[in-house]
């Protein structure tokens, strides 16, 4: 009986020690691949039933209007870029990081349109973990836009434009009929454009004076004289005037008087 305890005490502490040597120890480069996740909706809109909450069931929270590409660089703790990277969401592809903490700053922008365009401006700025059992690492999304929601009752056509003179001095990483997309996008009962906040308010650029011009179907006289020439009536909007946040929805709704702004209530 006592050899056998003493044999049993063996294949413990054996047991011990080798659960005690595979503990990883190396401090090599982990291999992960990246995602994101959207920020936590909030705001409220009540206009038809939930707008909001509407646009962002459909077309946002499943990734179908988000940008497909990113460029992200991580810092460590002296804020030293340990590695700057870029790719395209959803891909394979591994990012190479020793183990440990680390600040993220970063964006995931549409490859066309930088100001004004048909998919959400996102930012990255947070802090990560990566250890070595690290396989995926999902990064904390900011929205670095505003929605332009446009009711599509009776309208033709809209166009997104700058004054002449504007478009002549336009500032900014692409030219300018590269960062605009010069009509809004139509989702079933809505139209829509992001417009990107640095652009909106001159954070790092010139402040882009954007206007949003709606053809609709309802005709109007031009000259009282000659009640019957008519044309399909045009509104517009100059959007300079709003006061535009990050990750607000703003909703453009007909009525009988004209259009009503509906921005989200927080």
């Amino acid at each position: 009986m006592k050899t056998l305890i003493f044999l049993l005490l063996v294949v413990m502490t054996c047991y011990g020690c080798t659960k005690d040597a595979i503990e990883p120890t190396s401090k090599e480069n982990v291999y992960v691949t990246l995602d994101y996740a959207l920020p936590v909706k909030s705001g409220d809109i009540t206009a038809k039933g939930g707008v909001y909450l509407d646009f962002y069931a459909k077309y946002v929270a499943n990734k179908t209007l988000t940008p497909k590409t990113y460029y992200i660089n991580f810092y460590d703790g002296e804020k030293k870029v340990m590695a700057s990277v870029s790719g395209t969401w959803g891909s394979k592809a591994l990012v190479s990081l020793p183990p440990g903490t680390y600040a993220t700053d970063g964006f995931s922008w549409p490859t066309s349109y930088g100001v004004c365009g048909d998919t959400a401006y996102l930012r990255f700025k947070d802090t990560v973990t990566i250890t070595q059992t690290s396989t995926n690492l999902v990064l904390n999304a900011h929205y670095d836009c505003s929605l332009i929601l446009l009711d599509t009752a009776d309208v033709i056509s809209t166009d997104i434009f700058m004054p002449a003179t504007d478009t002549a001095n336009f500032r900014f990483y692409q030219p300018y009929y590269q960062a605009v997309k010069k009509t809004m996008m139509k989702t079933e009962g809505f139209y829509h454009t992001f417009f990107f906040i640095g652009a909106a308010v001159g954070d790092g650029y010139d402040k882009t004076n954007l206007y949003l011009s709606v053809t609709e179907r309802q005709r109007v006289v031009v000259d009282p004289s000659n009640p019957d020439y008519m044309i399909n009536k045009i509104t517009t909007f100059p959007l300079s005037v709003y006061n535009w946040e990050a990750g607000k929805y703003y909703y453009f709704e007909s009525t009988e008087s004209g259009y009503n702004l509906t921005p989200m209530t927080n």
